[in-house]
């Protein structure tokens, strides 16, 4: 029988996780993509880094696409392995073909591309959060088939795609091809889990505390300098006068980390600042990080009291600049990824 040859090319987006090892270029390694979700019905937007939720899909926006990186991984996929035999085979239940046109129509997969959401730590996630991780590209699907089932197969083509921007150009000797770009078809999903929490409390009478790897520098020179600069050593300012000070004067505070972040220009560095006397100060964010199969966020409480002594008589020789009962306190929060292995979403 003649052949009728059908290109294709589309993008194949797949969800995966991040515990997807490195994919070296052979066979063995297709069994790692086992459990990819296809989807019910191909679709052109899908938010890759959105958040999943079971039942509804994806809900919220994709990540930036600073945060998608592209990677190329294999050349071709075909039906010699386990997993170009489901997706191949999902494909022809897409398009609904007879079985008699699927014995007589072979596919092949090519330019494959893994999309993944670079950094995870750039998402809002807390635990038990789903969302879309990483996604397959196919540049190119070409299909093969006797050409007494070329237009079964033409036909089912355009009946699945055709509201998306596909272009059908016949050319002679029976050839087609047909465009279809951006269109996903499969996905997979992640999951936070419970997470461990860790903390570690330092106290401190000096504006340098050193807490793990962390630099923590306090300034409080602002807010002193509008208590006692109008005031004779000796003398000091009233409460009202410090507590005015305090709230046009918060604390700066500098977050230094020389094992994180660019070494080469000095490693992790953050400046905010807090107000003064909070019963309850907020934690502020000061790094987070992702590790292989975890997504860890570190943050800080900072309760910083002014050493009443030296504040009111203006004459810092009489004791420290803080108060012995101040303390800093680490918060460590490890959250474990999984993949989820049945997402379920009505059209998906």
């Amino acid at each position: 029988m003649n052949k009728t040859i059908i290109i294709l090319p589309l993008m194949l987006a797949v969800s995966s996780c991040t515990l997807l090892p490195k994919i070296e270029n052979n066979a063995s390694n297709f069994e790692k993509f086992k459990g990819f979700k296809i989807m019910d019905i191909p679709r052109e937007d899908v938010n890759v880094g959105a958040q999943w939720q079971q039942g509804f899909g994806p809900t919220g926006e994709a990540a930036n696409p600073e945060n998608l990186i592209s990677t190329k991984s294999y050349t071709i996929i075909d039906s010699k392995t386990q997993f170009g035999v489901e997706i191949i085979s999902n494909f022809y239940n897409i398009l609904n073909l007879s079985p008699i046109a699927q014995n007589h129509t072979s596919v092949l997969l090519e330019d494959i591309k893994i999309v993944t959401v670079k950094n995870l730590t750039e998402l809002d996630l807390s635990a038990n959060t789903q969302v879309l991780y990483e996604a397959i590209s196919v540049g190119n699907i070409s299909i093969k088939t006797d050409s007494s089932y070329a237009a079964e197969v033409e036909s089912a083509l355009l009946k699945k795609f055709g509201n998306s921007n596909i272009s059908l150009n016949s050319h002679k000797l029976s050839s087609k091809k047909i465009n279809a770009n951006d269109l996903f078809v499969a996905y997979r999903v992640v999951a936070m889990g419970k997470p461990t929490i860790t903390e570690k409390t330092k106290r401190f009478t000096e504006g340098s505390i050193q807490i793990d790897d962390f630099i923590i520098n306090l300034n409080p020179n602002a807010a002193i300098n509008c208590m006692c600069g109008k005031y004779a050593i000796g003398n000091g300012p009233t409460f009202q006068e410090k507590r005015q000070c305090e709230i046009q004067h918060p604390l700066k505070v500098s977050v230094e980390n020389h094992l994180l972040g660019k070494t080469a220009s000095g490693g992790m560095k953050k400046l905010f600042d807090i107000p003064w006397n909070r019963t309850t100060q907020d934690y502020q964010n000061i790094h987070t990080s992702q590790h292989n199969a975890s997504y860890k966020v570190e943050k800080i409480q900072i309760n910083a009291v002014l050493n009443s002594k030296a504040v009111n008589s203006c004459l810092f020789i009489q004791g420290s600049t803080f108060y012995d009962r101040s303390n800093i306190k680490l918060v460590t929060i490890t959250y474990p990824i999984h993949p989820v292995q049945k997402p379920v979403a009505s059209g998906w």
